[in-house]
């Protein structure tokens, strides 16, 4: 059994008094130089300052940005010095803990563990207590006016292969045209979760490869699944990553929204939406 280490991502709003609520773990594993984290909601925060502390809504905004940079930063993580080197920068809210060793036998189940252990994670994050659907959390979050230049709805494109106009129900401009597709797989349907998963794969290729009057373009699926689907979530990850698709789940969709609002290129409002018709493959007409 390897070892790996962990630390505890933590808020921390007035450093002079010490005190912290962690809020999130964080594993690397030396040895393959894997690195990732899980982190909790609000309720956590709550608990131990009040309320009145931060709103939920802010603490998403604030853990939503957090994890895009430490997301990025984790992809140059090659030594115990670095991840120690990174917590140094760190002068906000946000701080990481010091390294602890762990025992690791499978890196996502070891991280699952610790999360659940140590913060309270669940598989849809505590800032989301009434389990709404991929697609209706992007519809409510997507209704802010922080994105209102950012977000295009019911994008139309066409993918050569399958001589076929889809409507997409978002897309964002950032280096590609990414457009974002909320995917149920806790009911995978008539096509079952392997049809379900291969058909997305073929999809995200085609729209990387095709191009449009929005440029290069990028599939993004925000996919729900149930607790009990943990290694088929990891399936479809890596199928879709392969295929040059972007992936999150309810738990990281704000990393997501963070991304797009720090990094999206404003689009044109005098152009006007694109017509709201048509139907993206794999869709039931109704």
């Amino acid at each position: 059994m390897k070892v790996g280490y962990y630390s505890l991502i933590q808020y921390c709003p007035d450093p002079a008094k010490l005190e912290a609520a962690s809020v999130g773990v964080a594993l690397f594993d030396p040895a393959s130089r894997q690195f990732d984290f899980k982190m909790a909601g609000v309720r956590r925060v709550h608990t131990f300052f009040g309320r009145g502390q931060i709103g939920s809504d802010q603490f998403a905004d604030l853990m939503g940005s957090f994890a895009v940079r430490l997301k990025r930063a984790g992809k140059g993580f090659a030594t115990l010095d670095d991840i120690t080197e990174y917590a140094g920068t760190l002068a906000g809210e946000i701080v990481i803990s010091p390294l602890r060793p762990v025992a690791i036998d499978v890196f996502d189940t070891r991280l699952v563990d610790l999360a659940a252990k140590l913060i309270g994670w669940k598989e849809r994050p505590v800032a989301d207590p009434d389990g709404r659907s991929a697609r209706s959390r992007l519809t409510s979050e997507f209704k802010k006016p922080a994105y209102q230049k950012l977000i295009q709805q019911n994008v139309r494109v066409t993918l050569p292969s399958f001589d076929q106009n889809l409507i997409m129900p978002y897309g964002y401009q950032n280096g590609r045209y990414n457009l974002i597709k909320p995917v149920n797989f806790a009911t995978p349907g008539d096509a079952g979760l392997l049809g379900k998963t291969g058909l997305f794969r073929q999809e995200a290729e085609e729209l990387y490869e095709a191009g449009g009057p929005h440029g290069p373009m990028q599939l993004v699926v925000v996919a729900d699944f149930k607790p009990s689907q943990e290694s088929v979530k990891q399936h479809v990850r890596k199928t879709l990553e392969k295929a040059h698709a972007k992936f999150y789940t309810a738990e990281s969709l704000p990393i997501l929204l963070a991304e797009i609002r720090d990094h999206a290129t404003p689009f044109d409002e005098s152009a006007g939406p694109p017509p709201a018709f048509g139907l993206f493959i794999g869709d039931s007409a109704s």
